[in-house]
């Protein structure tokens, strides 16, 4: 009977260092994933703050595109108005145009 008792402890003994082992190694896995876990959520952040300002540059450097074409064709758009007010406005094509009519008539 002795000998069954000292055998019991003896394997009470080895379960609760077993159990303390697996307990430490659990909390070791934990820590791990706790660090993991900051880890990705600080990159997480600064890729989110770096998409943010290449979307901001592309913004600006569409809004820049835009003014520039935009001005382009309003810059086209006021020499054809221009060239169609000197033509008229000058009474050049109206004195050639009577002149013509005259000379045929």
């Amino acid at each position: 009977m002795d000998q069954r008792i000292e055998n019991h402890e003896t394997r009470i003994a080895a379960l609760e260092k077993n159990y303390a082992d697996l307990t430490n190694k659990m909390q070791a896995v934990e820590t791990g994933q706790l660090r993991i876990e900051k880890t990705l959520l600080e990159e997480g952040k600064e890729q989110k703050k770096l998409i943010n300002e290449q979307r901001e540059e592309q913004q600006e450097l569409l809004n820049k595109l835009l003014e520039h074409t935009l001005n382009i064709k309003q810059t086209n758009a006021n020499k054809k108005w221009d060239f169609a007010l000197a033509l008229f406005g000058g009474g050049g094509f109206i004195y050639g145009l009577i002149s013509l009519i005259t000379k045929f008539f």
